[in-house]
């Protein structure tokens, strides 16, 4: 579990917190899933020939790194690693 989910919660709150992670698990395992194959989707997204021909190709290309990243911190937050 990333430590982050815990900063700011009370010892009671933390112990609380890790039994609904661990409970959570099956729940976790098929949205990493999801967020896994929509990364995909939108890593090859970024090869699009359409996008090389846009004046705003760059701001483009930045939006879409945007997504890749924040999918993988989702995925990162929601495994057990």
């Amino acid at each position: 579990m990333n430590t982050k989910l815990l900063q700011g919660l009370t010892k009671e709150d933390e112990q609380i917190f890790r039994e609904e992670f661990i409970k959570s698990a099956k729940f976790r395992k098929r949205l990493v899933e999801v967020l896994e194959k929509e990364l995909v989707v939108r890593t090859k997204s970024m090869r699009d020939e359409a996008d090389f021909a846009s004046p705003s190709w760059p701001l483009i290309q930045a939006e879409k790194i945007g997504q890749t990243r924040v999918y993988e911190q989702l995925i990162t937050f929601l495994t057990e690693k």
